[in-house]
């Protein structure tokens, strides 16, 4: 009787050390199945990432250029005026030493 018993004791031994052997087994292809999927969704938010990065990069882009635009409209305005005053300051310049080179002379 007690060798039947050490024997099934051991026969119990045995089917638990091959249920732990599936269960590490199972486990180690879950972890490695999450492990893929992980690596699946880092690669696809990194992906998704670049693209706004590149997308907000672009819309940045386009607004400097039509403030740039219009910045350069602005200051060609300005520039103009003050050619115009100068213009304007230049030949009054001029008529006053003209009159005097004429008053000298005389």
């Amino acid at each position: 009787m007690p060798e039947a018993l050490i024997k099934e004791i051991k026969e119990a031994e045995k089917k638990a050390s091959e249920i732990i052997k599936k269960a590490s087994e199972q486990s180690r292809k879950i972890i490695d199945e999450a492990k893929k999927k992980a690596k699946i969704i880092i690669c696809k938010a990194e992906e998704e990432v670049s693209k706004i990065i590149q997308k907000k990069k672009e819309e940045g882009l386009k607004e400097a250029e039509k403030k740039k635009k219009v910045l350069e409209k602005d200051m060609t305005l300005e520039i103009n005026k003050i050619n115009k005053q100068v213009k304007k300051k230049l030949d009054k310049a001029a008529k006053l030493v003209l009159n005097r080179i004429l008053k000298i002379d005389k």
